[in-house]
């Protein structure tokens, strides 16, 4: 056997968001880096890991004299540097976060220092997705440095996507920190030893990589205080006290290099590793996190648009545009965004938000900077889409048209809300599709009458990838297909395929029936809430199922509307004092679609945790949810993974939380319902399936602060019911339908003529979805994922455009493809995330 070989680096985790202000952590990330580096020129045996590029691009505009010391360090093997931008929550930010935040972070570290960094380094991450090896791999990342995950003595393995793609995972040994090793006579007293026997268990080249850093934001002096001597010094003693080891400094990648030549004979791993930590606890932070990923990619989509139907550019009409670094109240500069990088600089703000701290010292301080960043990033992503909208619909030539835009490629019949000048809504106003068939519509509740538009509600299909124009026509029947019954218990809706019932004593929806398999999914529980008591942090989830604190207390069920297009009932009631109002909404005209609206006007109570009952199946192991390119089965999970540390979930609550993105989908019989939602939080409690809307534990870095959730708090999801033989592809698509609506503007006349519809992108397969379009340099990037688990030949042709290229995830040319006026043939594996680079228009 090989004489084993401890591989030390130093390392100091470096939070964006740990000490409150960014600012802040940027200035301490320059000074630790400032040493570190000068540690490493000194001794040119020395090793430094640097986590995410975020922090060295700080330093380098700080200190740009040390751009060639990087540079140098990095070709001796001195430094290793972490590719990703920022270090992202894995299992709760979405799929096209993950591959921008690659993109970004390998993209800078190539054009602006020629590195070519193969390592991605999230230490302090709780958990994993299936497809992160795809997403990693596929961007050029070959090793994954990571901790926590129950690999308590330290691993090296492979994490293998559902497409075969593989990513090389080394976790630390206990945890991203230094810990003595047994036996260490200087800190005997310490229970956090390095066991060495188990430790070299999971590295079977007996070549073990440990951190020499002592926590987050940490320096060489904390180092000196805990141990009392420095790294160096200790690893001098560990060689006479330890003499059949041998003890080096040297980096994870270079160690990681050395393990490809076992790489069959690792653990290969396959499944989810869940959060470990407590969930979100900043519950609208996250909802307005996908509607601001939703809106990048529209305005993505509506840029390349521009570009496909030869429309004005953006950038010379806007005002100016502030990123990330502007506060009027911060010494920072006004951080001007360029013209022509809109997008870019938009992405960039989204991703400076989801760093993975939300909770350490001064939190309350880091939520306003990433909430002001989400709102103005917001605000600017507006900006675009309008523009794009207003160009379109200049090109129209009839005034009194309505522009819809399908920024999906796949087709769908949804309820789409549109704002139209109030004096067409009358007796005689109807809305006509192209092809002549009436729109049915509503006009809905609107409390501003000084208003000079009109809200309506429209059941329209709509192509994948394509527009088409509404025009206002004669009278028509708007009929209403549905059957309401008051009685003094109960409220029921008939509508099609499927029949509600919602007792009015109780608020609950006792029934929903599916009446093509005879499947109903309500209870007596489904919809209602209710609060149990937390003690621990927003990390450190310590529920206690046994003390419920309250049930919600129902004083009104009534019809608030009905029309033609669908049926709203109100339920108004209470729950801690707190006062609720759930809209269920009905979908008529053969959506078969509800929607369940929970607004809670909150007071802040602390150590609180809200839930909402909801449709649920038999058990846990028929529920699929939403991961980055994929949905994870709730028990399908890496084996023997969970809890490990004291700051994280216990192992006992481990099993019963997930977090989920944008839908989940389960099974009942031969019925199957879908559920889309921007919520990300979910647990398995006493009825089943429930929405955990709110916690309100103490921060885990800032003793001060609990995450009361205080305010008004929206919390939406829409319920669509299919077939259980069904792969659960279909739900995908609703969920991608919630993060991106139909896009509408009302036409002005006097342009074009441009065609009453026109499907601009077109995919012959509904289970490859695309993910993002958006231009790039002289092109169009087309991403898209096969989600049914099947290889896929299908069609791509997007209009006007005559040469596809596919690329990598960061944009590497891989191959032009066979392309004719049909488009381009596409060989798509199981689960494959695809790019293709598009070039020419009309």
């Amino acid at each position: 056997m090989n004489r084993p070989q401890f591989v030390y680096i130093h390392e100091s985790h470096l939070d964006l968001f740990w000490l409150g202000s960014y600012h802040t952590c940027l200035e301490r990330g320059n000074h630790i880096l400032k040493q570190y580096l000068d540690r490493c020129t000194l001794y040119d045996d020395e090793t430094f890991l640097i986590e995410t590029v975020v922090f060295l691009k700080h330093f380098l505009q700080t200190h740009p004299e040390y751009r060639e010391i990087v540079k140098r360090l990095w070709s001796r093997g001195q430094i290793d540097i972490g590719c990703a931008y920022i270090d992202a929550w894995q299992n709760i930010v979405l799929g096209e976060s993950h591959v921008r935040n690659l993109v970004e972070g390998r993209s800078w570290l190539k054009q602006e220092l020629g590195i070519d960094s193969r390592l991605a380094a999230h230490p302090d991450l709780p958990g994993l997705t299936p497809q992160t090896p795809q997403i990693y791999a596929g961007a050029g990342v070959r090793y994954y440095a990571t901790s926590r995950k129950n690999f308590r003595d330290g691993a090296v393995w492979m994490y293998v996507a559902p497409d075969g793609s593989e990513l090389m995972v080394f976790n630390h040994p206990r945890q991203y920190i230094f810990n003595p090793l047994e036996g260490d006579e200087v800190s005997k007293d310490r229970n956090d030893h390095i066991r060495i026997e188990q430790t070299l268990k999971g590295f079977p080249m007996q070549k073990v990589i440990l951190s020499g850093g002592t926590g987050d934001l940490a320096d060489m002096r904390n180092f000196k205080r805990r141990m009392g001597r420095d790294l160096r010094e200790t690893l001098v003693e560990y060689k006479h006290q330890y003499p059949q080891i041998d003890f080096s400094f040297g980096t994870i990648s270079g160690v990681l290099r050395d393990y490809e030549a076992v790489k069959t004979e690792l653990p290969h791993l396959q499944g989810e590793i869940p959060s470990v930590w407590g969930i979100d606890e900043s519950a609208a932070f996250f909802h307005t996190a996908r509607r601001l990923e939703g809106k990048l990619l529209a305005a993505g989509f509506m840029e390349a648009l521009g570009r496909l139907y030869g429309l004005d550019h953006f950038a010379p009409t806007r005002g100016p545009w502030f990123g990330i670094y502007h506060e009027h109240a911060f010494f920072r500069e006004k951080d001007p965004i360029p013209q022509g990088d809109e997008l870019p600089s938009l992405w960039r703000m989204h991703l400076f938000t989801q760093d993975h701290n939300g909770g350490g010292q001064e939190g309350a301080l880091s939520e306003f900077h990433k909430r002001t960043m989400q709102d103005r990033a917001i605000t600017y992503a507006d900006q675009m889409i309008a523009h794009c909208l207003q160009r379109l619909a200049a090109q129209v030539q009839e005034k009194g048209q309505l522009l819809l835009v399908n920024p999906l490629s796949t087709f769908r019949y949804e309820p789409t809300v549109l704002e139209v000048p109030k004096h067409w809504i009358g007796p005689d106003f109807s809305l006509i599709r192209p092809n002549g068939e009436f729109v049915p519509w509503q006009g809905m509740d609107q409390t501003d009458s000084a208003a000079t538009t009109a809200r309506i509600a429209v059941a329209c299909p709509m192509q994948g990838g394509s527009y088409q124009l509404l025009s206002a026509g004669p009278p028509s029947e708007n009929s209403n297909q549905v059957a309401i019954s008051e009685e003094p218990t109960c409220i029921s809706v008939d509508a099609g395929h499927l029949s509600i019932a919602v007792n009015r004593r109780s608020g609950a929806l006792e029934s929903i029936l599916d009446r093509r398999t005879g499947v109903d999914w309500g209870s007596t529980a489904v919809n209602q809430l209710y609060a149990i008591a937390e003690s621990g942090t927003d990390t450190t989830l310590r529920a206690d199922e046994s003390h419920v604190l309250a049930s919600d207390h129902v004083h009104s069920v009534e019809i608030a509307e009905a029309g033609p297009v669908f049926v709203k009932i109100k339920i108004c009631k209470s729950i801690l004092k707190a006062h609720v109002e759930q809209d269920v909404t009905v979908w008529l005209q053969g959506l078969d679609l509800i929607d369940i609206t929970t607004t809670i006007w909150w007071h802040g109570m602390h150590n609180v945790q809200l839930r909402q009952c909801l449709p649920t199946a038999e058990g846990r192991e028929s529920v699929s949810y939403g991961t980055p390119f994929y949905g994870s089965g709730w028990v399908n999970v890496v084996p023997d993974s969970g809890p490990n540390a004291n700051d994280e979930m216990t192992p006992e609550d481990y099993p019963f939380y997930r977090e989920a993105q944008m839908w989940l989908h389960q099974c009942k019989g031969e019925s199957a319902m879908a559920l889309a939602t921007h919520h990300p939080t979910f647990h398995w409690g006493r009825s089943g399936l429930e929405a955990l809307l709110l916690r309100t534990p103490k921060s885990c870095g800032d003793a001060r602060l609990y995450w009361e959730n205080s305010g008004r708090q929206e919390f939406s999801f829409r319920l669509k019911l299919g077939a259980a033989a069904e792969h659960n592809g279909w739900a995908y698509r609703l969920g991608q339908q919630a993060l991106c609506p139909v896009l509408a503007a009302a036409a002005p006349g006097g342009g074009g003529p441009l065609p009453s519809a026109e499907s601009f992108l077109q995919i012959d397969a509904d289970h490859l979805v695309v993910s993002s379009v958006y231009p790039e340099a002289d092109g169009i990037l087309v991403r898209l994922v096969e989600t049914r688990g099947i290889p896929t030949e299908a069609r791509l042709k997007i209009r006007g455009i005559h040469r596809y290229e596919k690329v990598t995830l960061d944009a590497e040319g891989l191959g032009v493809l066979p392309a004719d006026e049909r488009g381009c043939p596409l060989q798509v594996k199981p689960y494959e995330i695809v790019t293709i680079r598009c070039f020419g228009q009309a």
